[in-house]
């Protein structure tokens, strides 16, 4: 695959905190952002936290299961 790197940027919005995703989100990419993504998620409580894909080129398994995890790594929806 080619094409950039994958990158992660946060946002806070009104409604809770955005972990935006580009480049490939691949083995490579969910293995150099893991530790900052379970970061940013566990820094996210109590709002809620929502993921921004529209920039990603690429997406493999492992990139799923990243974001799996940080989904985990925050917790429940505490509007739920």
């Amino acid at each position: 695959m080619s094409g950039p790197a994958a990158e992660l940027t946060t946002r806070k919005t009104e409604h809770g905190t955005v972990l935006a995703f580009s480049g490939r989100l691949d083995m490579a990419g969910a293995a150099r952002l893991w530790h900052r993504a379970m970061r940013a998620a566990r820094a996210a409580r109590p709002g809620t936290l929502g993921f921004d894909l529209r920039a990603l080129g690429d997406l493999d398994m492992a990139g799923a299961t990243l974001l799996a995890a940080a989904e985990a790594a925050h917790g429940p929806d505490p509007a739920a």
